[in-house]
């Protein structure tokens, strides 16, 4: 791969990257949206491969296998973003990972008192 190519390449997953991240706190904090445990759980692979991407920008020495590392990483999260969708859709049953809120929200509030 060019060094043109694969200089675009990296920028552009971590733009991305950081794009991902800055939408998702965007539609949770300032469009009060509240996501659910796997929603949370989908931001974490896109931490990891900003983490991943400035090391590889500091470490050029490592660079084939960070950026293999990447590659499994948006693999992992395409298939938890499939499961996601999985579960939004009623393909799949609901675990108990995928709940909006918390607990507290289903118990009566006389209850509490």
């Amino acid at each position: 791969m060019s060094k043109l190519i694969y200089k675009k390449t990296i920028y552009s997953i971590l733009f991305l990257s950081i794009f991902a991240i800055i939408f998702a706190y965007y539609v949770e904090l300032v469009l009060g949206h509240q996501p659910c445990n796997l929603c949370l759980f989908e931001r974490i692979p896109y931490i990891l491969v900003i983490t991943i991407i400035i090391t590889l920008l500091v470490f050029r020495d490592l660079e084939k296998i960070l950026f293999s590392l990447i590659g499994i990483v948006f693999l992992i999260s395409f298939f938890l973003s499939i499961y996601h969708v999985g579960i939004e859709q009623e393909i799949f049953n609901e675990s108990s990972v995928c709940s909006a809120g918390s607990n507290m929200d289903i118990l009566d509030k006389e209850e509490l008192m």
